[in-house]
């Protein structure tokens, strides 16, 4: 889809998180989840919060994207789950926010996809109104769902895309 992919660094609130990668890793793209949907580079690198569940409880993973108001954006978040530790359902499960509205209470990774090593996208998407200003800051905000029991808190996000979408006809 001819796609450039850059670091996410610049978009990051507080320059949070961290970022594991294995070199190696054997993504398994699926029917659901083919190569083009995300090179293996994307889905073989993530940013998640760390290893400290008493300081991952006080923050939100958060990006700021600065984007034109007055239209509609459809967010495509990449996600994988390599790390070999997580192998199955509710060992990590977090919010996701978009612009201060829960867009997903339980996402876990594993359940998502099906397993560890592959790869799965989930789109959403939002209307950023039209304001005072041209452009208006988009907000991404994972934190863990510790209501939920998980083993790990713990978030992650390995890519993210954002479409502008045209609705005029």
């Amino acid at each position: 889809m001819y796609r450039t992919w850059h670091q996410d660094s610049e978009y990051l609130f507080r320059q949070s998180g961290n970022t594991p990668y294995l070199p190696g890793v054997k993504i398994k793209y699926t029917t659901k989840t083919p190569a083009y949907s995300a090179p293996v580079m994307v889905y073989s690198t993530m940013r998640s919060m760390g290893r400290e569940p008493r300081v991952n409880m006080n923050y939100n993973l958060t990006w700021i994207i600065p984007v034109d108001a007055g239209f509609h954006y459809l967010l495509r978040l990449h996600f994988c789950e390599f790390r070999m530790e997580f192998k199955s359902v509710n060992q990590q499960v977090f919010l996701i926010f978009i612009n201060n509205q829960t867009a997903e209470y339980d996402a876990d990774v594993i359940h998502m996809s099906g397993g560890n090593g592959i790869p799965v996208y989930k789109d959403y998407i939002v209307l950023v109104p039209q304001g005072s200003q041209s452009k208006q800051d988009l907000w991404l905000e994972l934190l863990p769902n510790m209501e939920l029991k998980p083993t790990y808190a713990d978030a992650i996000l390995n890519g993210l895309e954002i479409f502008k979408l045209n609705t005029n006809r």
